[in-house]
């Protein structure tokens, strides 16, 4: 008997498709009179076949390559995929492993009028699945013209009752204080601060963010207008893409719902957010930041921005960094850093280490290093790359001598492409890697002519330009609780040191830059 498995699907609970239980029922059947041993079934549920994203089917696609099994069954082609580049897809890869995919409704052999009529079948099945996807669209567009909710969970400050929005009080309030404070002038912290000491939750019972009180300031639902269709289509894992659809496709009815705050105060709410954005970059433009998208939290991970403040009436200003996730979401405990205190650090560090004649032997030698593991690689992936041009001039020709036996086949002309596109890769890297040109040595004086261009603004402490420059001898640095420790690295852009680079940290506590400063 031949091994075989079974693999089962059923989009939802809302169609009219056949059930997981009777399309195995129907496998099991088919097997029995066609000689097939059934090891064991793969299922998915209410996951529609227009997505390869299921479980269960990567699953089956992943074990094929054991060569545990020699046949897929399906009840009908469509619990395969409904999409037909998918379908196509995934059928080669069954092939090319020696596995057969086998339809018990639809008898289909390897001819020529077999092939064809798999291909019409899965372009039925795609159309068939845009189709109700366009139909269904018609229905919920209805519903929504209707004010009837079209699914998914109502923001914070409603609730669903006979798919009409209706007002949460005490979730409202929450809204309320959120609008009221923002329209006086509060930022989102305090905003945040208030929300929290007062016990209230996000939606999804949470504390308030940052994020989630910009989209709720935005979100015109609280000023009564019903909204429909206003994010794009979701991607293939079924997470949204955060854009929206242009206008003429969104449905907004105003006085659709109940409001929750007057239209007056939304309007002077979202007036100021969009003055406020329109100025955040001016503001910022005052201050240069030369650690900018290279200085991170330590104890979190997330990046650090610049920031400055007034401590207070009179007092000069305070300029750090500080972590985005504390000042997003108050989850992290990671105390700010004067900017002054760690770029010092930074501009120190490389003068001593890196623009410094006394460490230019040790910088050569570190290169050196790397040139002489980097030649072993390079020896090891040509022959790895000769091997593989081999392997794949045999298969051509095994592929020509099949297409003059048997004639012309579909199959056959697709794998003739996918080798002659591997081949010529194959021999583009060869050459690359033939072409390069061989470093012997690297000399001090090279290096010394390399980091001199650089050097006198370091020791002239010239921040603008060293701004223009030291991402290429940053990697980053972390700020923690009580050290701070800066990842440096020597990337040489030359031709004789093209890519050749290696790395050092170095640290210091909190307490000795203070002291140093």
């Amino acid at each position: 008997m031949i091994n075989a498995v079974g693999y089962c699907r059923f989009s939802s609970n809302h169609q009219r498709e056949e059930s997981i239980d009777a399309q195995k029922r129907a496998i099991k059947y088919f097997a029995q009179q066609e000689g097939y041993n059934i090891l064991r079934f793969y299922e998915d549920r209410a996951i529609s076949g227009k997505t390869d994203h299921r479980p269960s089917f990567q699953q089956m696609m992943e074990d094929a390559k054991t060569g545990e099994f020699s046949a897929v069954i399906v009840h009908k082609l469509d619990r395969f995929s409904r999409d037909i580049a998918d379908s196509m897809q995934y059928e080669k890869q069954l092939k090319m492993l020696e596995v057969n995919l086998v339809s018990v409704m639809e008898k289909l052999d390897s001819t020529p009028a077999g092939k064809l009529m798999k291909i019409i079948i899965a372009g039925i099945n795609s159309f068939y699945i845009d189709n109700l996807a366009m139909e269904i669209m018609k229905g919920l567009r209805e519903n929504a013209y209707n004010l009837n909710t079209c699914g998914g969970h109502p923001p914070l400050g409603f609730d669903i009752s006979q798919k009409k929005y209706v007002i949460n009080e005490h979730e409202a309030d929450a809204v309320r204080l959120i609008f009221q404070m923002y329209d006086q002038g509060y930022g989102y912290r305090p905003i945040i601060h208030q929300l929290n000491a007062l016990g209230y939750k996000t939606k999804a019972n949470k504390p308030f963010g940052k994020n989630s009180i910009f989209e709720l300031l935005h979100n015109e639902r609280y000023k009564g207008v019903f909204v429909y269709n206003k994010h794009s289509s979701r991607r293939p894992d079924g997470s949204r893409t955060r854009t929206y659809k242009p206008d003429s496709e969104i449905i907004r009815i105003p006085g659709g719902i109940p409001a929750i705050v007057d239209e007056d105060l939304w309007n002077r709410v979202n007036e100021r957010m969009a003055k406020n954005k329109r100025y955040a970059g001016s503001f910022k433009a005052k201050e240069m930041y030369l650690l900018s998208g290279l200085i991170y939290c330590g104890e979190c991970g997330h990046a650090m921005h610049g920031n400055g403040r007034y401590p207070a009436p009179g007092r000069p200003k305070v300029i750090t960094y500080k972590c985005n996730h504390r000042d997003n979401n108050l989850n992290c405990t990671n105390k700010e850093i004067r900017r002054d205190i760690v770029e010092n650090f930074v501009i120190d560090q490389l003068q001593k280490y890196l623009f410094n004649d006394d460490m230019i032997p040790q910088i050569t030698s570190e290169l050196n290093d790397y040139i002489q593991k980097t030649t072993a690689c390079t020896d090891t992936d040509r022959d790895k790359y000769l091997k593989r041009k081999k392997e794949l001039e045999h298969q051509k020709t095994n592929i020509i001598d099949a297409i003059t036996t048997a004639g012309i086949d579909d199959v056959f002309t697709q794998k003739l492409k996918d080798i002659e596109c591997e081949m010529a890769s194959v021999s583009a890297l060869l050459k690359r890697l033939d072409g390069s040109k061989p470093i012997t040595q690297i000399t001090e004086d090279m290096v010394r002519n390399y980091l001199s261009s650089f050097k006198q603004f370091v020791l002239k402490r010239d921040k603008p330009q060293i701004k223009k420059f030291i991402d290429s001898y940053v990697e980053r640095v972390d700020v923690y609780h009580e050290k701070v420790k800066v990842t440096f690295k020597v990337c040489l852009d030359h031709d004789q040191l093209k890519n050749v680079e290696y790395s050092f940290e170095k640290d210091a506590s909190r307490e000795e830059l203070k002291s140093a400063s």
